[in-house]
């Protein structure tokens, strides 16, 4: 999160920042020129938010990644699409 959040600001994009609860998960992302958009919360509540704010869901799981496959099956229930960039394949998946 901190390298994709990194490469936004370098980009000049646009960026929201939903904060963990939990210091394990929590990405350390440079707040200068953000939006912080919520208090922190849990992994797993957050993942809903992040996910109906934008277009796309851009997703890079390792196959351990609970919380990011979470945000996968949220963005395809809300019929966002979504790019997975795994370690050796990108997929894209449409939503329902």
């Amino acid at each position: 999160d901190e390298e994709a959040d990194a490469m936004a600001a370098r980009l000049g994009l646009w960026r929201g920042i939903y904060p963990s609860n939990m210091e394990r998960y929590r990405a350390h992302c440079e707040r200068r020129g953000a939006e912080v958009l919520a208090d922190p919360a849990p992994p797993l509540t957050r993942n809903p938010w992040i996910v109906e704010r934008g277009e796309w869901l851009v997703a890079c799981p390792r196959a351990s990644s609970r919380g990011t496959w979470h945000a996968v099956r949220c963005a395809e229930t809300m019929g966002r699409p979504c790019l997975v960039l795994g370690e050796s394949s990108v997929t894209r998946r449409n939503g329902s």
